[in-house]
C-alpha cells in the first residue's frame, strides 16, 4: 500500500494518491469502511490530516452501536459531544469490552435506582437519593451534591426526575416530590397512603404522573403548578404491577405485571379514560413478571423480565415484532437504549450486563460489575463513554473513553454466543 500511495520505485510523471487535492481524497475515502480508514491515518501525515475529517466518519458513526449520539434523550444525559471518528473508536471499545472500571461499594446492601443526566447521576441508597457529580474518571461518590432525606420510611422502590421535580415511590406507600433547585432543595407534596400496598412502579412526563403497587391497580394523577397532584383515574390491572411507563405522546401507559391470575404482564391503558388498549400477546409462562419498560417512541417500546427474554413492541402493527434471548437465561431487571441500535441489559446474576443490537439476532458483549458477592443489577444506565451499573453493595462506572492499553480491562465474550439460535418472535 505505502508504494501506491506514495509512488515508491514508479516513474516521475506518475501520479500519486497524495498529490491528489483534499477535496478528491475525501470523495475517494468516504467510500472506505472504518479499518481501511485507520489503515491510511497510518500511513503518513498527509493522508492522517485528511482521514482525521469528520465528514469521513460521519456515515459509519451514525451507523454506530452506543455512541452514535442520534437521539435528542441520550444527548441530554451525555457528558461530551464526540467528533464521528471519536464515535467509531470508542464503539469498538464497547463492542470488544475494552474498559476501566471503578467500583464504589456500600457497608449495606440496598436495591438502588439510577437516573443518568449530561453533569450528575442521581442514586437512591435506602430512603435517600443522591445527587452525584460525574466526572471524566467516574464519580465524585465522598461529598455528593445533594443528599436528599425523601422522608420514606421505607427503601425507595424507583424515582423519576424531570427537569426541576424529583418523584419517589416506595414501599411504605406514599409518593414524595421535591424541588431540585441547586439554591434550594425542598419537598412540594406528599401522598401518603395512596395504594393499599407497596409501590413498585412510577413514571412521570410532563403534566402526567402515573404509580403502580402491588394491590394490583395503577392511579394516574394530573400534576399541579402549584400544591398536591389530582388522581384522575384508579385502574384495576387484576394482577401485581411491577412497573409502568407512560407514553411520550401521553396517549397510553404501558403497565408490566406479575404474570399471574391468567393475566398478560404486559397491558397497555388509555390516559384519559383508564380503558384497557388491544394489543396482541403471546402465551406466557405462569409468573413470567415484566420488570421494566422503555418506550422509545410513541410506537415502540421495550421490555424485558422473568422469562429471560428482551420484546419490542409496536402499537402500529399492536404486537411483539422481535425478541432476544439471554444467553446465559437469566432474567432482565433492567433496560437501557440508545433509541436507534442499541439495548442494554441488566440481568439477575453475577452484576452481568448485556448489550444487544437490534439489527442482530445474537449478543454483542457482556459486561461484568465487580461486587464483593454476586448481585442482581437492579438500575443502569449508559453515555457515550460510561455505563453505570448499580448493584446492591456497590456503584460501578465502566469507561470505554480511553485508548486500550494493558492496565485497561478487556473482556471479549461475544464468542460464546456467536452461533448460538436465538428467539426471533
Amino acid at each position: 500500500m505505502a508504494n501506491f500511495i506514495h509512488g515508491d520505485q514508479e516513474p516521475d510523471n506518475q501520479l500519486k494518491l497524495v498529490d491528489l487535492h483534499t477535496d478528491d481524497l475525501i470523495c475517494i475515502f468516504k467510500f472506505c469502511d472504518s479499518l481501511t480508514l485507520r489503515n491510511l491515518s497510518m500511513t503518513c501525515k498527509r493522508l492522517h490530516d485528511v482521514v482525521r475529517e469528520d465528514c469521513i466518519w460521519l456515515k459509519w458513526s451514525n451507523r454506530c452501536m452506543v455512541t452514535n449520539q442520534l437521539s435528542n434523550e441520550v444527548l441530554s444525559r451525555t457528558s461530551k459531544k464526540l467528533e464521528a471518528k471519536e464515535r467509531c473508536r470508542i464503539s469498538a471499545n464497547w463492542r470488544y469490552g475494552c474498559y476501566r472500571e471503578r467500583a464504589y461499594n456500600t457497608h449495606v446492601r440496598y436495591m438502588p435506582w439510577l437516573y443518568l443526566q449530561s453533569r450528575v447521576l442521581w442514586i437512591s441508597q435506602g430512603s435517600n437519593i443522591l445527587a452525584v457529580k460525574r466526572l471524566p474518571e467516574g464519580l465524585k461518590m465522598d461529598s455528593p451534591l445533594m443528599n436528599l432525606k425523601m422522608g420514606h420510611k421505607e427503601d425507595i422502590s424507583r424515582f423519576v426526575v424531570t427537569d426541576d421535580m424529583i418523584y419517589s415511590a416506595s414501599s411504605d406507600k406514599n409518593i414524595y416530590g421535591w424541588s431540585i433547585s441547586p439554591e434550594r432543595p425542598r419537598p412540594v407534596f406528599c401522598l401518603k397512603a395512596i395504594h393499599s400496598q407497596s409501590i413498585l412502579g412510577i413514571d412521570c412526563k410532563r403534566n402526567i404522573l402515573v404509580s403502580g403497587s402491588k394491590d394490583s391497580t395503577i392511579k394516574i394523577w394530573q400534576l399541579q403548578e402549584t400544591g398536591s397532584p389530582n388522581c384522575t383515574q384508579t385502574v384495576n390491572v387484576s394482577d401485581r404491577v411491577w412497573c409502568v411507563a407512560v407514553n411520550p405522546s401521553l396517549a397510553s401507559i404501558a403497565v408490566g405485571s406479575a404474570g399471574y391470575n391468567s393475566v398478560h404482564p404486559i397491558q397497555l391503558y388509555d390516559t384519559e379514560r383508564g380503558d384497557e388498549l388491544p394489543i396482541t400477546r403471546s402465551v406466557r409462562k405462569n409468573g413470567a413478571a415484566v420488570f421494566d419498560i422503555r418506550w422509545e417512541s410513541p410506537d415502540v417500546f421495550l421490555t424485558c423480565g422473568h422469562d429471560t427474554v428482551i420484546r419490542l413492541w409496536d402499537l402500529r402493527l399492536g404486537r411483539c415484532v422481535h425478541a432476544w434471548t439471554d444467553p446465559f437465561n437469566a432474567p432482565g431487571y433492567c433496560l437501557a437504549t440508545d433509541q436507534h441500535y442499541s439495548i442494554l441489559c441488566g440481568t439477575a446474576h453475577h452484576g452481568r450486563a448485556q448489550l444487544w443490537d437490534k439489527r442482530s439476532t445474537s449478543s454483542v458483549q457482556s459486561y461484568f460489575g465487580r461486587s464483593m458477592a454476586s448481585s442482581p443489577v437492579y438500575s443502569l444506565s449508559f453515555d457515550s463513554n460510561q455505563l453505570f451499573l448499580a448493584q446492591d453493595s456497590s456503584i460501578n462506572v465502566l469507561d470505554f473513553s480511553g485508548y486500550h492499553q494493558p492496565g485497561s480491562h478487556r473482556a471479549d465474550y461475544s464468542a460464546y454466543w456467536q452461533n448460538k439460535p436465538q428467539l426471533t418472535h
